[in-house]
């Protein structure tokens, strides 16, 4: 019997060579076609680029097109035309578009800083703002401006007349305004000069101890404004918050951050992934360490209208269980839009350059935020409530003001008592202890972030 074992077959391993060598070759080809494919596209790209003049096509609008369009109009032209095609969120500022974007996001304007509403035929001061050019020349409360700049202000509507108050910084603007217990117009010499906006609205309180506090939008002054409204609100017993973030369709992401961080002690606020979806750029924001407004309860209110920077906020605050968030499923808006102005001679173009994440992980865009508490109201009752509020905070100035109601079929005393249906499900919400078993969202698009202290 033959014991010797059974000699392997040597061609069985020389047999994979061809077939491994085949592969490797395979995948190189693959390799070379695609650096010559991406080769070939840039040279195309550059041909075609050194093609391009935009002087001669410029010069030839100019010199031919039949209604004479000026080179300003043609490069907005051009602009907007880009902007149509790089996202649904990209747009063309024009210089004058680009100013006023700024100065919005600023939280500044230039002007005289006066509060105005119209009152028949005049527009009313319903006070200076503190320490700007107005209050600095004696403008009151009640005042009616009649003209600016010898311009006639009486009967115009509101949007048109604040127009003529604001201009250059330093410029002198010249008013007359009829005064209680004066016959003629007095005559007021002003130099404009910046003026603080805020982004806030309304701040009251609606209950002893709850106060209500809403975010227009987000700009670079809105966690310092939120912080002295807080603080004046504490003056009068606040104990408790419901921050407003109804229609609020966001502004500044670091703005946003920034509010987020007065309520969190640590952890992550937002992710952010940055440029080229094919590159793993991200951005990780974590709360400082301490929580500026000493763990003060919080309700937030949302609706389908609020959005990007509005609902990092909500989602942070609600991913950390530090507040709990009510209303209807917010827009989805989790796309970062930058700005850039460099060699656009003037004008801006702003397009999507990130994506952001909340602290869990869960992609914002075309999601949304989906509250703790879900609180319906239509748009027509928000619209309401929002004059209410509106209304009582300018008749602490003028107690006589009534806002023109003929749109909403509804009397003043209807109006000073109309309710706003989410504010009650907030105090109740305000009142309970938070559940703590509430699982955080799901749907991670890379490894769970870590949520701890900030570093």
């Amino acid at each position: 019997m033959n014991a010797n074992p059974k000699p392997q077959n040597p061609g069985s391993s020389r047999g994979m060579l061809p077939l491994l060598t085949s592969v490797m070759l395979l995948l190189t080809l693959v390799l070379l076609a695609s650096v010559l494919r991406e080769r070939l596209q840039r040279e195309k790209t550059e041909q075609l680029l050194s093609g391009f003049d935009l002087e001669r096509v410029l010069s030839d609008i100019e010199r031919y097109h039949v209604r004479g369009l000026t080179r300003d109009e043609v490069i907005e032209g051009i602009l907007t035309g880009l902007a149509e095609r790089l996202d649904r969120y990209a747009r063309c500022y024009t210089p004058d578009e680009l100013k006023s974007h700024m100065d919005e996001m600023e939280g500044s304007f230039t002007g005289v800083g006066i509060r105005v509403v119209k009152i028949g035929k005049y527009i009313t001061v319903v006070h200076p703002i503190h320490d700007t050019a107005a209050e600095k020349a004696g403008i009151k409360t009640g005042d009616r401006l009649v003209e600016a700049d010898g311009h006639s202000l009486v009967d115009l509507p509101l949007e048109e007349a604040v127009k003529y108050l604001r201009g250059p910084v330093n410029s002198l603007l010249e008013l007359k305004v009829l005064r209680e217990g004066a016959d003629d117009p007095v005559a007021v010499k002003i130099v404009r000069a910046p003026v603080p906006s805020t982004s806030l609205s309304y701040p009251h309180m609606v209950s002893d101890e709850v106060g209500y506090i809403r975010v227009e939008e987000f700009t670079r002054s809105t966690p310092d404004d939120l912080k002295r409204e807080v603080k004046r609100l504490e003056e009068k017993g606040l104990k408790a918050l419901i921050l407003d973030l109804r229609h609020n369709g966001g502004g500044l992401l670091n703005s946003g951050i920034a509010v987020a961080d007065l309520f969190l002690s640590k952890g992550i606020i937002v992710t952010v992934k940055n440029g080229r979806q094919d590159r793993p750029d991200l951005d990780i924001y974590k709360a400082a360490a301490g929580d500026e407004l000493e763990g003060l309860p919080l309700a937030v209110l949302v609706d389908g209208r609020t959005a990007s920077a509005s609902e990092i906020l909500a989602a942070a605050l609600q991913d950390h269980r530090r507040a709990r968030v009510i209303g209807t499923k917010t827009y989805g808006k989790g796309t970062v839009q930058q700005l850039f102005t460099e060699g656009l001679g003037g004008f801006g173009l702003k397009f999507t350059v990130a994506y952001f994440y909340t602290p869990s992980g869960k992609r914002i865009d075309g999601e949304g935020v989906t509250p703790d508490i879900e609180a319906k109201q239509s748009e027509d009752d928000l619209a309401k409530a929002l004059l209410r509020y509106s209304t009582e905070e300018i008749r602490a100035f003028l107690p006589g003001y009534e806002p023109d109601l003929s749109q909403w079929k509804i009397s003043l005393k209807e109006l000073l008592s109309f309710p706003d249906v989410m504010i009650p499900p907030a105090l109740k919400a305000l009142s309970e202890p938070e559940r703590k078993t509430r699982p955080l969202p799901t749907g991670v698009p890379w490894e769970p972030i870590d949520t701890g202290t900030a570093q």
